[in-house]
């Protein structure tokens, strides 16, 4: 079985250098680093906040910026009809 490295909210504000609340800021309207939960603790597949960092780099501020994603409705929550 392979070992995953998870990190805490604390630990990515860290290595990005960016205060807690803007990591919690990104949970809550996407575009941040994927998460998992565990009930009520939140962490980060290490990989996966690397190949965010990756994705989210630019040489120039004139390249755009990548596609956000949008926040997934919850389990149960009904979906709008158009």
């Amino acid at each position: 079985m392979e070992t995953v490295t998870l990190l805490t909210s604390r630990e990515v504000a860290r290595r990005l250098s960016c205060s807690e609340r803007k990591v919690e800021r990104f949970r809550e309207t996407g575009g941040g680093p994927p998460f998992v939960k565990f009930g009520a603790s939140v962490r980060y597949p290490a990989e996966a906040l690397a190949r965010w960092i990756e994705a989210n780099t630019r040489l120039s501020t004139s390249e755009p910026a990548p596609t956000r994603h949008k926040a997934r409705a919850a389990p149960g929550a009904s979906q709008p009809t158009a």
